[in-house]
């Protein structure tokens, strides 16, 4: 393999894992004030998922394209839908951070990992409707952080570590900002 191939493999998905990374330090720091945002990064993500495993896209440019059209689509639904939006949201975010978490055990599943989806999905959607503010909170630092940390060749007990650090990091910007903003409301 000659040296331009071998920089065209290493450099093949920098687009998506670059921002990748960027969106998910902005959701787990402002997931909930920029809660559309949040929204459109989890159709980013989903966008991703879908021209991976769906359409068989490689990493690349029309990778990423296709994460940003269904991520502005999210963003810009949620400007006028809002309520929907932010359930839809919690249920697509709370089926990514269960297959997330699932797939990081390192499980292997004879059964199909849509059932882990649609389990996380139902709970994401009941905490965004019970919770509304907390649970945009919770949702948008583990999906913040689980962004950033998939983006990232970690090994297991450092992305463990890692993801930790940052949901710690991204709750507590959250809740300082939630709480500064109703004691001067």
């Amino acid at each position: 393999m000659d040296q331009l191939q071998q920089f065209h493999k290493i450099f093949q998905g920098l687009p998506v894992v670059s921002f990748s990374i960027v969106l998910g330090l902005i959701v787990l720091i402002l997931g909930r004030r920029f809660f559309w945002l949040f929204i459109g990064a989890v159709g980013f993500i989903a966008g991703l998922y879908i021209a991976k495993h769906s359409l068989f896209v490689e990493p690349g440019w029309p990778m990423l394209l296709i994460g940003l059209i269904v991520g502005i689509a999210g963003a810009i639904l949620t400007v006028y839908l809002q309520r929907i939006t932010i359930i839809i949201s919690g249920f697509f975010a709370g089926g990514y951070l269960m297959l997330s978490f699932v797939y990081s055990m390192e499980w292997h599943m004879r059964l199909v990992p849509w059932l882990f989806f649609v389990l996380g999905g139902i709970l994401g959607a009941a905490a965004s409707v019970v919770f509304f503010d907390w649970a945009l909170i919770v949702l948008s630092s583990l999906t913040g952080a689980t962004m950033i940390v998939n983006a990232l060749p970690l090994k297991p007990y450092a992305s463990i570590l890692a993801l930790a650090v940052l949901i710690f990091v991204g709750f507590s910007a959250q809740a300082v900002l939630l709480l500064k903003n109703s004691s001067q409301s």
